[in-house]
């Protein structure tokens, strides 16, 4: 919703169409963090070479991808190599966790943060007129208000975080 403001605020108007490609390469996030957790409960319950096994396979496919769908659709192509490559990374971790330690319920650990941030979202389109600063500040609001409302977070997780890097000092 704010990829293109953000995109021409940040580098310009002249970078405007390259929301499409921000957009698709965000989706990897989602996706990127799934997979660290699941790369950690291989690697916890001493399947380091299973875990080993899909990351080489994960990045042979990526540079596969990569090469051939940048030349065909350049930038476009490789934010999609990207999202195609981590989506086949996931679906792989997630496999070999399933087949070996134990099916992961993602949905139901889930569904309060995509509620949450289809709230932030509604709450983005309304706020369009608004300037970027306070659209940026409302989501983070909305999102974060949203998980605790749901108990997608409570505020003893809340405070266990804030305390991390009061304890570093």
């Amino acid at each position: 919703i704010l990829a293109r403001p953000l995109m021409e605020s940040v580098f310009g108007v002249e970078f405007g169409d390259a929301a499409v490609l921000f957009q698709i390469t965000l989706w990897m996030l989602l996706f990127y963090g799934i997979v660290l957790v699941l790369a950690t409960f291989l690697i916890a319950s001493r399947n380091q070479r299973i875990d080993l096994r899909v990351n080489v396979n994960s990045t042979v496919l990526s540079l596969i991808l990569h090469f051939v769908l940048i030349r065909v659709w350049s930038g476009l192509g490789a934010a999609i190599a990207l999202l195609l490559s981590i989506a086949v990374f996931f679906l792989q971790q997630d496999y070999s966790v399933r087949r070996i330690l134990f099916p992961v319920p993602y949905f139901h650990l889930a569904w309060k943060i995509l509620l949450a941030a289809i709230l932030m979202g509604a709450g983005l389109i309304l706020l369009s007129p608004v300037p970027l600063g306070f659209r940026i500040l409302s989501g983070i609001l909305i999102y974060g208000a949203g998980l605790v409302l749901l108990g997608g977070v409570s505020f003893r997780e809340i405070r266990s975080f804030r305390n991390l890097g009061i304890n570093r000092r």
